[in-house]
């Protein structure tokens, strides 16, 4: 995905609870990476310092089903859409 200042991808989509994230940005900030089940509950949160980052996310404490990866800076203000993630 790519949206003004950052470019990600995450697979694998569906995942069995362990997903790779790739990220980079050209904005010198902090990242929040958020996964959020259909409650809008805060699930997992990762911290991302700016720059380019290849990260695995362990999400196998998550129940099977269907969550939401956000992107947001710092001060919470969304960068990003949220992408649907499938846990089987």
């Amino acid at each position: 995905m790519v949206n003004q200042e950052i470019t990600y991808t995450i697979s694998p989509n569906p995942s069995r609870g362990i997903i790779s994230l790739s990220l980079s940005t050209s904005k010198e900030e902090t990242l929040l990476v958020n996964i959020i089940d259909i409650n809008g509950k805060v699930c997992h949160q990762k911290r991302i310092e700016e720059g380019n980052i290849k990260e695995k996310l362990n999400l196998k404490h998550l129940a099977k089903g269907v969550y939401f990866l956000n992107i947001v800076n710092e001060k919470g203000s969304s960068i990003s859409y949220q992408k649907k993630i499938l846990i089987q």
